[in-house]
Parts: C-alpha cells; sequence; structure tokens
C-alpha cells in the first residue's frame, strides 16, 4: 500500500476536474471525471515531440556511456601500470560525490570551451546543446558512469584470460580481442549498464536543466509545468 498510495493519489487527482480538486468535500474519488488535465499537460507539454526528442536523447546518451565504460572497465580489469589502483580509487570516490559539487566547474568547463587552450577565447559556449551531455556520457565521466565501470571492471576480472591468450597467439590484437571475443562474452552486463543507464538518463533533471533549458524535453517541459502552476500535484 506504502507504494501504490502516491501512484492511486495521482491518479485521483489528474481525473479530477478543477472545482472537485478545491472541495475539501472531495477525497479519493471525484465528483466529475474529465480528461481536461491530461489535454492540457499534452498540449502544453508538445508532448509527441518531447516524447520523441526525449527518446532518442536517453538512447544516444546510454549508448555512448555503455561503450565508454565497458572500454574503461575492460582496461581496468586487465592492465597494470603505476599509479592503476589509486585511478580506480578515484572512479569509485567519484559514486558518492554529489553533482551539487561539481555543478560550477562543469558549468564553466562547457560555457567557456576552450579544448585545453586550443581554441581562442573565450571559448565555445557549448551550454544549451546536447555536447556537454553527449562528451560526459562518451569519456565516462556523466553521473553514473563511476558505477558502471565499477561494475564493468569487477565483471571482466572474473572472465577468464584463456580465451584472450589464445587470439593473443592467433595475431588478434587488443582491439580485435576486445570487440570479437571480450565483448560478446560481456553482454549481460552490459545489458545491465544500458538499462541503468537508460533510466538515469530519463529521469535526469540536474543535468537536463543544467545544459538544455529551452530544449522540448519532457524533463524540462514537467518542471516548467510545476514551477509555473506551484501545484503539489502537477
Amino acid at each position: 500500500f506504502i507504494i501504490l498510495y502516491p501512484l492511486l493519489r495521482q491518479i485521483s487527482f489528474a481525473l479530477m476536474h478543477p472545482d472537485d480538486l478545491f472541495d475539501l468535500t472531495v477525497n479519493w474519488i471525484p465528483r466529475t471525471l474529465t480528461r481536461m488535465n491530461f489535454q492540457v499537460a499534452w498540449e502544453m507539454l508538445d508532448y509527441s515531440r518531447a516524447l520523441v526528442n526525449t527518446l532518442g536523447t536517453t538512447l544516444l546518451l546510454s549508448t555512448l556511456e555503455l561503450a565508454a565504460t565497458m572500454i574503461i572497465g575492460y582496461g581496468f580489469a586487465r592492465w597494470r601500470y603505476p599509479g592503476s589502483n589509486l585511478i580506480f580509487g578515484l572512479v569509485v570516490l567519484s559514486i558518492v560525490i554529489p553533482p551539487q559539487m561539481v555543478m560550477v566547474p562543469l558549468f564553466l568547463n562547457f560555457r567557456y570551451f576552450n579544448l585545453f587552450g586550443l581554441l581562442p577565447d573565450p571559448g565555445l559556449n557549448l551550454v544549451g546543446s546536447f555536447w556537454p551531455m553527449a562528451l560526459m556520457a562518451l569519456t565516462g565521466t556523466a553521473k553514473r558512469s563511476g558505477l558502471f565501470i565499477f561494475i564493468t571492471r569487477n565483471y571482466f576480472k572474473g572472465l577468464s584470460t584463456s580465451l584472450e591468450e589464445a587470439a593473443y597467439v592467433d595475431g588478434a590484437g587488443h582491439l580485435k580481442t576486445f570487440f570479437t571475443i571480450m565483448l560478446p562474452n560481456a553482454a549481460p552486463i552490459a545489458m545491465i549498464v544500458f538499462l541503468f543507464s537508460f533510466v538515469w538518463h530519463w529521469n535526469d533533471l540536474f543535468y537536463t536543466d543544467l545544459f538544455l533549458q529551452g530544449r522540448n524535453l519532457l524533463q524540462i517541459g514537467l518542471l516548467r509545468i510545476n514551477s509555473q502552476f506551484s501545484f503539489p500535484w502537477a
């Protein structure tokens, strides 16, 4: 009941006429059933376009993050070099760092993006485009990338190295071995990472509001409606 209560309450509010919402005698069962709330929300969100935009953005970011974290996790699992444990420790530490702590430097980095000083001042303004989130996903520095790297690294460490050694004997390089042998064997963990990444990007409001203000996305539209009407059930 504790889990279903908020959902049932929202459904009840959604089907109520505005007069019923402010009527103290109406609690759960509306006197007048209406679809007006859904129609208004659909029009204000431009729902069809916002759904397509959000779905496309989420799929792209999840795919980029999956590719990056699988490669990085495999690298941590198979190669040792001075400081590798320290770097992996920093990756694990990034799991518990709240995004609010890095909000300002991240915003300034993409507001005046100069690619390590290679571009002339003041750099490129990437805020308002999909590039900030795409670059973070592609470089394994997105919101939950540290967790995904940790998961994939432990999965690859649990796989036997005999298949890789056989591939090296046959003349395969590291990349060919990874894409043709190790990646197919890691399909279960890849699916898990992709699903987790998809859900987190779909529900993400922090980075979406920080970098994609003004875009026609469901997260931005719902935030706009909630702030405009200030209704607790919006």
